[in-house]
């Protein structure tokens, strides 16, 4: 995780130190995609969130939310960072936004949790 020192965002750079911490082999995973090089950075349009995912899901994007697509489930989305058309439309669906490190306050273990890359 030589890749951690190098990151300039300090609120990144915190979020991925924290959730090294963690024992669960999940949120070592969402760690080392955090840390990725900035070419590399995943970012999901809602049509792929809509298309891999249940009505109830809570659904985890170690990165961007795009806004391409329409999301009709009421559905959990934590992602690090999300564009505004995202936003307006997933408050439009009646879903629920929040930070990566909200949803690891609330379920440290990393269980029932989607991971969309």
């Amino acid at each position: 995780m030589k890749r951690v020192r190098k990151k300039t965002n300090l609120q990144l750079k915190n979020l991925i130190l924290k959730i090294k911490k963690s024992d669960s082999e999940f949120w070592l995973r969402v760690a080392k995609l955090l840390a990725r090089p900035r070419r590399k950075a995943i970012e999901v349009n809602l049509e792929k969130i809509e298309k891999n995912c249940k009505e109830g899901d809570v659904v985890l994007v170690p990165g961007k939310v795009l806004g391409k697509g329409v999301l009709t489930k009421k559905i959990t989305i934590a992602c690090f960072k999300a564009s505004k058309q995202a936003r307006s439309k997933i408050q439009f669906s009646k879903s629920k936004l929040i930070s990566i490190e909200e949803l690891y306050e609330k379920n440290k273990k990393g269980e029932n949790i989607n991971l969309i890359t």
